[in-house]
């Protein structure tokens, strides 16, 4: 989509932040921290797109010395396909860079669907060092506390944590649809009997002008459960998660998938929707400016944070996802891990630090507006592209367009949200070492067929056709998965989880 359009629906990915004010902690006789003397020194190696400006690194490393923390730190970065959106060149890059010692930490890098489980074959070769120790010293403590249980548990692979959470990834209440009441009443809003056909009914009874539509953005597969839905589940690698039972299943063998994409079948022979499935790289000039003018009575995966006052959001259950568990890890054959676990400790309990990291001052009325959000033109340095990469969210500044000015807050008040359902696999993480070429077959036919409801002849038939297809093929993979799962909630229930 046009970058304006794309922003408001990706925006927790540019979401910038970090965490709490803590004591610096495990103090020494602090050492300078110039090239010449790299004692403690420590490399941290991310993707090329989150260059942080060299100003910010000098002024952190001089900060980090007056709070009295004998640790430095330099960053090397390396190249990622930002075109092909795979990770791949990122990943066997920082296998060799682990395997030469030249990095004590390392941004996992963001693990596309064509690339399922890399990290996790990284930690059984052992390039990451295991957490729990540290978790539980004072230092490592005041880390563990910062976040919920469960994301703990999501950022686990084989019952262990190697990752320190991003805290950029969101746990958040997902919105079914937005309204927006410049063109539908709060009544009309109210008497949406939550189902994907009741929908239709209101959209059919829109009377609007030409340069207006009824709806804007577009569908995705894991948004296809109305407000009727009872189950609750987490998308990954192209299945379903049943995060109350944890059974595991293709999208066409999922209960009420029919019935949103024969919503969206409708919707598209008249001409209400334009876009196929997650289908965020086509627009048109007309659609930015129905955007930007506020000319749509409904849209598709908007977030509240749109900074639209009329829109109004219907939200669905929700279960924190183990997509999180990708962040940052500290290298095994690292021999300066005591000094990076120092340093992630310091920035993630220190908002002064991780704010001077990414925004190269601490001083917040030096950066922001009267709304509490950063003015690109007041910070010195330049922004930097991918700040997910550098993992800090929860105590830093915002830029316009993140869900709060203190996400600390906000993810507070979203965790105990009445919408939350507890996952009972929230610490599952699939193994594809024997399931690649299967898991590479399912996922390239559901792309095949993800768009079938903008057939013309689209309906009952059709779909059932696809899911007998699409179930065969992906048999021994659901099947394997499943058991993984199984074997999963017994571990857990004897305590081995």
């Amino acid at each position: 989509m046009k970058k304006k359009l794309v922003a408001v629906f990706l925006t927790s990915a540019l979401i910038l932040t970090s965490c709490n004010s803590s004591g610096a902690g495990s103090k020494t006789a602090p050492l300078k921290s110039d090239k010449k003397t790299s004692d403690n020194e420590v490399v941290w190696t991310l993707e090329d797109g989150a260059k942080v400006p060299e100003d910010n690194v000098k002024k952190l490393n001089e900060a980090l010395y007056k709070k009295g923390y004998d640790v430095s730190v330099r960053f090397n970065y390396l190249k990622n396909d930002y075109v092909k959106n795979s990770p791949k060149e990122y990943h066997s890059a920082l296998e060799k860079t682990i395997k030469e010692k030249k990095t004590d930490i390392a941004f996992c890098g963001w693990e596309y669907e064509n690339y399922p489980g890399e990290m996790t074959e990284f930690i059984r070769k052992g390039y990451f060092y295991p957490l729990e120790k540290w978790l539980v010293s004072s230092d490592g403590n005041a880390v563990y506390k910062l976040y919920d249980k469960e994301i703990w548990d999501c950022a686990k692979i084989d019952n262990k944590n190697y990752f320190l959470p991003n805290e950029n990834m969101s746990y958040t209440p997902s919105n079914v649809i937005g309204f927006n009441k410049k063109y539908i009443s709060q009544d009309k809003i109210e008497s949406w009997n939550g189902t994907w056909a009741g929908l239709l009914s209101i959209m059919d009874g829109l009377k609007l002008k030409e340069d207006a539509a009824k709806i804007l953005g577009f569908p995705s597969i894991n948004s296809f459960q109305d407000m009727t839905s009872r189950e609750v589940y987490t998308y990954k690698d192209g299945l379903f998660y049943n995060v109350k039972t944890g059974e595991i299943t293709n999208p066409f063998n999922t209960k009420g998938f029919y019935e949103y994409l024969s919503f969206l079948h409708k919707c598209y022979l008249k001409k209400y929707i334009k876009h196929g499935m997650d289908d965020n790289g086509v627009t048109d000039d007309n659609e930015s400016e129905q955007y930007d003018t506020g000319k749509f009575a409904m849209m598709f995966n908007v977030t509240d944070d749109s900074g639209n006052a009329d829109m109004v959001y219907k939200k669905r259950k929700f279960a924190i996802s183990n997509d999180i568990g990708i962040g940052t890890a500290v290298c095994a054959n690292s021999d300066k891990k005591d000094k990076a676990l120092l340093l992630l400790k310091a920035l993630r309990t220190d908002d002064d630090l991780a704010n001077i990291l990414l925004w190269g001052d601490a001083d917040k009325s030096k950066l922001t507006d009267a709304d509490g959000f950063v003015d690109e033109d007041k910070v010195k340095n330049g922004i930097i592209y991918q700040p997910a990469a550098i993992g800090l969210s929860d105590g830093t500044f915002q830029l316009k367009g993140a869900k709060a000015t203190d996400m600390r807050v906000y993810k507070k008040k979203c965790l105990s949200s009445k919408l939350r359902v507890k996952s009972a696999i929230a610490g599952f993480n699939p193994d594809y070492s024997n399931l690649k070429k299967e898991l590479s077959v399912y996922t390239k036919l559901l792309e095949m067929y993800q768009d079938c409801w903008q057939k013309a002849d689209f309906g009952k038939k059709m779909y059932n056709d696809i899911k007998l297809k699409i179930t065969k093929k992906s048999e021994r993979l659901v099947k394997e998965l499943n058991a993984q799962v199984e074997e999963y909630k017994v571990e857990k229930q004897n305590g081995k989880k």
